[in-house]
């Protein structure tokens, strides 16, 4: 609130919009702001949950790409069989715990290249685990069942237009999705599992927001969609809805500028022209105009609103507001005021990120040797080197650390990349001068690198 007041712009903040951390809710209800959790938050949380149904499976597939993303030999022969095959060449993807549209790449990524993958592991006989045809099977529906959260996730992610109005299709569209996929028979049971979670975590997490305030008047106030926001749902909530627009719209008053003014030149006319024949006329004709209803002047304005037809989907709805602001000004200042919301703050997170506020892209100007890391940080960057295979791998990984710390710290560096040899590596090691990184590269290179 202080930085709001200090930026004068407390009185402009609508609503806050935050994911569900006890903080986050807790800090925003001592501001007395409104609060909107983050729709692709919550879509992460749903998703995640029912993810856990074939968590054998993507343990598998993380691993497969862990060691593709490992071994440098292993990927350019992963390349080669795609070109063998006629395949475009493409990296496999890892995940990332905290998003799961990256599970949804990883799954995706590798049913596209399934067949090279199956032919390079089978050529290169290395001891990973294997995916069965079942489990394959898994992978492919599951991919197809999480495709819809995949667009929506990206869909209500925008910063270019309105997202908090679609929240309410995108629910109703998900639903009626698991619907149809809940009466195949033909699924594999943890896939039958994971759409009746997915349809669970929906209704607990996401319906609610079919009854929210904000996000109902948003859909209505969207002449792209209007009622048509509700037909997934309930006639109930759409009766709520519109109650409680109505509700608001009738309580906004508008100042009768134009009634004032018309008055004053009324009043004006009369007494300079002092006529008998129009005087009555006049003073009833002011006291008409002095009445003012604003609950009667919000319903007029509603019923001509939803009596227009709804404009393309594709169509700009803040530009449709602005040419008919005066035509419905009551209507007019509340669209203003939901239409601005965003249905999550990943377009806040990825302001931060174009203001270059995250270091990464700092570093990557900066020279490396003005970047000096501890001997911690460059430790679990050198894998363990056992069986003599990818030795280029094992020595940039080495050379990286190296040039990542300071001279004075080398020494103990070397001995730190001497316990991460191990197997056939450590035995031509074995009783030879390994106190120098230059020394130990000339010792792998000369057993290993052919």
């Amino acid at each position: 609130m202080t930085i709001a007041r200090a930026w004068d712009i407390d009185y402009k903040v609508t609503a806050v919009v935050s994911d569900n951390a006890a903080n986050f809710v807790a800090g925003v209800r001592m501001t007395g702001y409104r609060h909107l959790s983050c729709f692709a938050r919550s879509l992460n949380l749903v998703v995640q949950k029912s993810l856990e149904h074939i968590a054998p499976v993507t343990v598998k597939i993380k691993s497969i790409v862990e060691y593709f993303k490992r071994s440098h030999h292993a990927l350019s022969k992963l390349h080669a069989t795609q070109e063998q095959m006629g395949l475009p060449i493409l990296k496999l993807k890892q995940d990332v715990v905290t998003r799961w549209n990256s599970t949804y790449d990883m799954l995706r990524r590798i049913i596209t290249v399934k067949n090279a993958v199956i032919s390079t592991i089978a050529v290169l006989q290395v001891d990973i685990p294997i995916l069965t045809p079942m489990e394959w099977c898994i992978v492919e529906k599951s991919v197809d069942i999480l495709e819809i959260f995949y667009e929506v996730t990206k869909e209500i992610s925008g910063d270019k237009y309105l997202t908090l109005s679609t929240t309410i299709i995108f629910i109703g569209i998900m639903t009626k999705s698991m619907m149809r996929y809940e009466n195949d028979a033909c699924l594999p049971s943890e896939v039958s599992s994971l759409v009746s979670t997915l349809k669970e975590e929906i209704m607990t997490r996401l319906r609610p927001w079919e009854e929210n305030e904000l996000v109902t008047q948003s859909a209505l106030l969207d002449p792209r969609f209007k009622k048509l926001a509700f037909s997934n749902t309930s006639e109930r909530k759409l009766t709520n809805a519109m109650s409680s627009l109505k509700t608001k719209v009738c309580s906004i008053s508008i100042p009768n500028t134009i009634t004032n003014t018309d008055t004053s030149i009324a009043r004006e006319a009369s007494t300079h022209s002092q006529s008998l024949l129009w005087k009555s006329f006049d003073e009833e004709f002011d006291r008409c105009r002095a009445v003012h209803n604003p609950q009667a002047a919000g319903i007029i304005e509603l019923d001509k609103y939803f009596n227009e037809p709804a404009i393309g989907r594709h169509e700009n709805p803040l530009a449709w507001w602005d040419d008919r602001q005066k035509l419905y000004p009551r209507l007019f200042i509340l669209a203003k005021k939901r239409l601005c919301i965003t249905a999550s703050s990943v377009p806040c997170e990825r302001l931060f990120s174009k203001a270059e506020l995250r270091p990464v892209r700092r570093r990557r100007r900066t020279k490396m040797s003005s970047v000096k890391a501890t001997i911690e940080q460059v430790t679990a960057m050198i894998p363990i080197y056992a069986d003599g295979k990818d030795v280029c791998s094992f020595i940039r990984a080495c050379d990286y650390a190296c040039e990542a710390v300071d001279r004075e710290t080398i020494p103990l560096l070397v001995k730190c990349i001497n316990t991460r040899i191990t197997g056939k590596a450590l035995e031509v090691c074995r009783y030879r001068e390994t106190s120098d990184w230059e020394i130990i590269k000339k010792i792998l290179r000369g057993a290993f690198e052919q």
